[in-house]
Formats: structure tokens, C-alpha cells, sequence
């Protein structure tokens, strides 16, 4: 292990320390035209991780001809994120699918809000980084 990746490694486990939460990793299952359910072949496992929340605007044009613009809209949401650090990305013994779900196990979260995985990315650091969607009702 080279001295970057020991240094990257400590500067994951202060940032973890500081800002990251508990989080428990509920696998599921994944069958055609079914509800997901747990998935008994994978374990929950519960880590830390840094959950991010971060506002987005998007717009949409209007039909444009020339210089007129029929109009736009512009949405508002957010885009959720969870990264794994690599000493706790180890802890998994699989690899995160789609459709697993995320629970925010944080004691300042008075009800444990639940996230979908919509698609997770390994950096070259190993670094784990999911990209959520909020399940509604749970």
C-alpha cells in the first residue's frame, strides 16, 4: 500500500468520525413483477458512511422557434448519496445491488428514513459511493 492510500485511508476514517452516521445495508431481492423482499442469501450489515442531501434545479425549455420561447419549468429536488469509505466498504461480503434498500440509523433522526439504491460506483480508491432515491411510505 502506497503512503497516498494510507493517508487517504486515515483522512476516510476522521471524515466518518466527524460527519458520517450509522446505516444499515438491507439487501433484496429482485424478482419480475413482484415486490422486492429481503433477500435471504445476503446479510444485513450495518457500517458508517457520510449520507449527503444536496438541492438540485433542473430546467425544462418550451418549444423554441427562432428566437421565441414557448416557456419553461423549472424542478426542484434533491440528490441523495451515501460514500462508503474503503476500511468500511471491506465490511461488505457482496456487492451492493439495485433495488437494496438504505436505513439512516442515526439517533438525531427521530423516524429511520429509508433510501432505494438507484446505482453504486467503486473510485479507483475504493470508495464506495451509492446514489438514492427516498422511499416513500417507509
Amino acid at each position: 500500500m502506497t503512503l497516498f492510500d494510507r493517508l487517504d485511508r486515515a483522512a476516510g476514517r476522521v471524515a466518518d468520525r466527524v460527519m458520517g452516521e450509522a446505516v444499515e445495508i438491507q439487501p433484496q431481492t429482485a424478482l419480475p413483477k413482484r415486490p422486492s423482499a429481503a433477500d435471504p442469501s445476503r446479510a444485513v450489515i450495518a457500517l458508517t458512511a457520510r449520507f449527503v442531501l444536496e438541492p438540485e434545479t433542473d430546467e425544462l425549455e418550451g418549444q423554441r422557434r427562432g428566437t421565441d420561447l414557448g416557456g419553461f419549468t423549472r424542478l426542484a429536488g434533491q440528490v441523495a448519496m451515501l460514500i462508503i469509505e474503503a476500511g468500511e466498504a471491506a465490511k461488505l461480503t457482496y456487492d451492493v445491488a439495485t433495488g437494496d434498500m438504505i436505513a439512516l440509523l442515526a439517533p438525531r433522526r427521530a423516524a429511520h428514513p429509508r433510501y432505494c439504491v438507484l446505482h453504486a460506483t467503486r473510485s479507483d480508491l475504493d470508495i464506495l459511493t451509492l446514489h438514492l432515491s427516498r422511499e416513500t411510505g417507509a
